[in-house]
């Protein structure tokens, strides 16, 4: 679950700094959902 966390880490941080390249930002939010989806126990929201 350490990598799941990671992500989301990396993510805010794209948040504040690339807030307008939005594809990327959905690109990377899709690849977070499909890791929690697998973690299966794991409820990640933001």
């Amino acid at each position: 679950m350490r990598l799941v966390l990671m992500m989301i880490m990396e993510r805010k941080k794209m948040r504040k700094i690339k807030l307008k390249d939005e594809s990327a930002m959905n690109e990377l939010y899709n690849e977070i959902n499909i890791i929690v989806a697998y973690s299966g126990n794991y409820i990640v929201r933001i």
